[in-house]
């Protein structure tokens, strides 16, 4: 019976390993992509490892970024409803493409969206190093902020 036990654990941790794995991939190769040239790219390889690295992406990248300003933050739940706002903000599309005029105050989607141009030849490593560089922001709120969204998120049913 405990050796039944112990198999089953372990095909079941074994099978969520690898669904993480299968879930990180698309953004892992994402990352990767950032380093390669438009070629290497498009020649379908799904390969993590890049044949030359490009680190100009990355200056082409950071230059679409514009004036981005980041809100101050306070305690417990307003923290909560900042970050939620923030994460909300940060991917919407459809709002600032219908009330933003200048490439200047474009929000990070729209950025992105100017890399991929249908007239002309699209950078893919200059986007998905934009892309790369728009996740940093994301990830460094919640590791800084996680305990604060935890507790509002928490403490947001009860009445004081």
């Amino acid at each position: 019976m405990k050796l039944k036990k112990n198999i089953t654990k372990t095909a079941y941790h074994l099978f969520v390993v690898l669904f993480g794995l299968l879930m990180i991939y698309p953004v892992l190769w994402m990352i990767s992509g950032s380093f390669k040239d438009n070629g290497e790219i498009l020649r379908g390889s799904l390969g993590l490892i890049p044949e030359s690295l490009k680190l100009t992406n990355y200056s082409t990248g950071w230059s679409g970024f514009g004036g981005i300003t980041f809100a101050t933050f306070f305690k417990n739940s307003i923290v909560t409803t900042v970050i939620i706002q923030f994460y909300w903000k940060w991917d919407d599309y459809m709002g600032p493409l219908l009330y933003l005029s200048k490439p200047q105050s474009y929000t990070v989607s729209l950025a992105i969206k100017m890399f991929a141009d249908a007239s002309s030849t699209t950078d893919y490593g200059a986007m998905f190093a934009m892309s790369t560089l728009s996740l940093i922001p994301v990830f460094l709120i919640f590791l800084f902020f996680n305990r604060y969204l935890v507790e509002g998120i928490g403490t947001s049913g009860l009445k004081g």
